[in-house]
C-alpha cells in the first residue's frame, strides 16, 4: 500500500471526498486503480465530466486519452495507456480544445522568432 498499487481505506476516503467536490482532480500513479476510481466518480459526478490521462507526458513518448467518466475504460484500451500516467478529472480537460498543439506552438513561435 502507498505505492499506487492499492487504495487504502484512507486513501478511498480522500477520493470519495475529491469526487463529490465540484474541484479539478489530479491523480498520480493511479492507473492500476482506474475502475475503482471510475466507479467511486460516477457515484458522485456527472456521467460526462470530462476526464485526460497522459501518459509519460512530457516525453517523446508522451500519448493520451481524452473521454468521460463514462467512456474512459474503453479509450484507455483503444489507445494502450498505462503507466506511468497522471488521470485529470474536471471541466478543465476541455481546455485543451482551446490551446494550441505542440506543432501549432512551433509554427508561432518560429514566426515571431523569424520577425
Amino acid at each position: 500500500e502507498g505505492q499506487g498499487t492499492t487504495i487504502s481505506v484512507l486513501a478511498y476516503d480522500d477520493l470519495m471526498l475529491a469526487a463529490k467536490s465540484r474541484a479539478t482532480v489530479v491523480i498520480l500513479m493511479g492507473m492500476k486503480n482506474l475502475p475503482q476510481i471510475i466507479r467511486t466518480f460516477k457515484e458522485y459526478r456527472n456521467a460526462d465530466e470530462p476526464i485526460g490521462i497522459i501518459m509519460n507526458g512530457t516525453t517523446e513518448i508522451e500519448r493520451s486519452g481524452f473521454g468521460t467518466i463514462n467512456d474512459i475504460e474503453q479509450v484507455v484500451k483503444t489507445k494502450a495507456l498505462s503507466s506511468p500516467a497522471i488521470i485529470i478529472i474536471g471541466d478543465v480537460v476541455n481546455e485543451r480544445l482551446k490551446t494550441p498543439k505542440k506543432a501549432e506552438l512551433r509554427e508561432v513561435i518560429s514566426m515571431m522568432v523569424a520577425r
